[in-house]
């Protein structure tokens, strides 16, 4: 039986507005007269109504940003429609009832009351178990647990976006050691510091959200988007005054309850075309595809092999390991791709222009359903590349952390890759080294 028309409201209030953040649905769902007799704390009141709504959702999606709402029962009766629903979500944004980022997955609960006037939502009561949820969130993780990991690198996060850089004596190493240093950083935990102050002086309002956190054993991995308006000189480049975001990935090793090792990745070419300074062209996002889950070791060997096999050219062993709903995610601005073929064709583009590209993989870290890959990929520059760079002849290589996250289904269901594109076309010749950039 068809979905009453008060369910199918509710229903897209959850799905669309809460679960996809697509705010500007709110006006065809809510009344202007709508009234919120139990909004959570610290959800605002002297906004106008549609905005005051749109709080809320924000309020969860800033603190959980991969926050996810199922509806369990919805009961209607006249005007009334009665709702349960399960909020499942990983704390890795901003605090959340006063509670810094923890890493933690949690669940809980809601029930509500909606009545609807007009086909529109006038009049809300009920709250989710904010009492169970905090209680999740404030649970003590026992040391050396995964659960302590995850939560040593959101609080990592956390202190570097709020720019306290003087917390890293709390839980990093004297000797860290950064895999991938700005030019000029040297090892230790003084001059991370002082990269941090590097970027944060080109782009005071900066902030780091992981969209995805995985641990395995004594690493951590997370997958995220940095967002910033460029104030400052960076890189030689005049302040622009212009609001960008860019992709990252970062991977730590932790030792004795302390950061000790870092490696990172993030989309340096978008984020200088954002500022005016790179050509524009193609640029790799994120992804989302589909493997077999059913072990921390299949996981791991279906991995290497979807490497092996496009290693060797055989590319065509991608129907067979992404989904048929595969969706290439783009990066914002940019048109996804859908469908394992779309995928193979953009594949193809890099083989055409390097029939030698091979990726080795260094290091797989497995979460409860994710995957992160780091290595180092290699190529010869023989054709045209993305239309943008005629054949060079050189040889050309860097370092690559992707980011996977699988179903346990017979195939994986969404896979993510930040790539070294500026040391790419640095390579290239198409963008000057570090230190000359707007120079």
């Amino acid at each position: 039986m068809a979905e009453s028309h008060s369910k199918r409201v509710y229903r897209t209030f959850v799905e669309e507005v809460i679960n996809k953040g697509n705010l500007e649905l709110i006006p065809e769902l809510f009344s202007p007269d709508y009234v919120d007799h139990n909004a959570p704390p610290g959800a605002p009141k002297d906004l106008p109504v549609f905005e005051r709504i749109g709080q809320i959702p924000k309020m969860f999606r800033g603190a959980f940003p991969d926050v996810h709402f199922t509806i369990e029962s919805m009961v209607e009766d006249g005007d009334w429609v009665a709702t349960r629903v399960t909020g499942k979500a990983q704390h890795l944004g901003r605090p959340f009832m006063g509670i810094s980022p923890t890493g933690r997955q949690v669940t809980w609960s809601s029930l509500g009351f909606f009545r609807l006037q007009d086909g529109k939502i006038i009049e809300h009561y009920g709250q989710p178990d904010l009492t169970g949820l905090r209680e999740q969130l404030m649970a003590k993780a026992e040391p050396g647990t995964l659960d302590a990991n995850r939560a040593l690198v959101a609080r990592y996060v956390y202190e570097v976006n709020m720019q306290n850089y003087d917390a890293f004596d709390e839980f990093v190493v004297e000797d860290y050691v950064d895999h991938d240093p700005i030019p000029g950083q040297q090892p230790g935990r003084e001059p991370l510091k002082q990269a941090y102050r590097a970027f944060s002086n080109a782009f005071p309002d900066i902030w780091f959200t992981f969209e995805d956190l995985i641990a395995e054993g004594d690493m951590v991995v997370g997958r995220g988007v940095i967002e910033g308006t460029h104030k400052g000189e960076f890189l030689g480049i005049p302040p622009t005054n212009k609001k960008i975001h860019w992709t990252g990935t970062r991977m730590f090793r932790v030792r004795d309850g302390k950061v000790s090792e870092g490696w990172i990745n993030f989309d340096m070419l978008g984020m200088l075309q954002q500022l005016g300074v790179a050509p524009s062209g193609p640029s790799e996002g994120q992804s989302q595809a589909t493997v077999d889950t059913a072990s921390p070791e299949a996981r791991k060997a279906l991995i290497y092999r979807m490497y092996d096999e496009t290693n060797q050219g055989r590319v065509e062993v991608l129907n067979e390991l992404l989904a048929p709903d595969f969706v290439k995610l783009r990066r914002r601005g940019s048109q996804d791709l859908h469908g394992p073929q779309a995928f193979i064709d953009l594949y193809r583009t890099f083989v055409s222009a390097s029939l030698d590209l091979h990726f080795d993989v260094q290091q797989v870290v497995i979460g409860d359903d994710m995957a992160a890959v780091r290595g180092i990929q290699t190529g010869t520059h023989e054709g045209n590349f993305l239309g943008m760079v005629p054949p060079t002849g050189k040889k050309l290589c860097g370092p690559v952390l992707r980011y996977s996250v699988l179903t346990r289904m017979a195939r994986s269901l969404s896979v993510g890759k930040t790539w070294d594109n500026l040391s790419l076309f640095q390579q290239l010749g198409v963008i000057p080294a570090f230190g000359s950039v707007g120079g």
